[in-house]
């Protein structure tokens, strides 16, 4: 994989955030037996995914990336899939509820969400909302977390 490489290269951080979605979402979905036979790989795996997620977390610290809805909503349910399952780079005690909750603060009133906090454009409200919905219903969903509040569980 040349997430890493090609993050070196890229500045603006809607591309870079999108490089660490792809990578991260296809990094989900590989067999746990691939992360214990990292020893051919350059970098291991496991270097790999935890710099995708540091990078990640610095993104959504980004004003770039705080007022665009849709862009947020994806970065934040690509880390949430590592709640779901065990993985090597996994931070147990990372917490997403403050994005979560900017998440929903940012509903409007007819339920929906905008795709950016930047524009009055009505355009992509489907998609936008389609996402955030997904991402917090992976954070609702992964394991440990209270089913309301997001907080962790007993």
């Amino acid at each position: 994989m040349r997430a890493l490489e090609a993050l070196a290269h890229e500045r603006d951080p809607s591309a870079r955030a999108n490089l660490v979605i792809h990578a991260l979402e296809g990094l989900k979905d590989l067999p746990p037996s691939v992360f214990e036979a990292t020893g051919q790989q350059d970098p291991p795996l496991e270097e790999m995914l935890r710099a995708l997620r540091q990078e990640a977390r610095r993104l959504l610290r980004a004003e770039a990336i705080r007022s665009d809805t849709l862009t947020f909503a994806n970065l934040v349910g690509a880390l949430v899939l590592w709640h779901d399952r065990p993985a090597p780079a996994a931070v147990s005690d990372e917490s997403l509820a403050p994005e979560i909750q900017e998440l929903i603060r940012r509903q409007e009133d007819d339920g929906c969400w905008s795709v950016s906090l930047d524009s009055d454009d009505a355009s992509g409200r489907v998609f936008a909302t389609l996402r955030v919905v997904l991402a917090l219903g992976r954070f609702h969903a992964a394991p440990g977390r209270h089913e309301t509040t997001g907080e962790a569980g007993p």
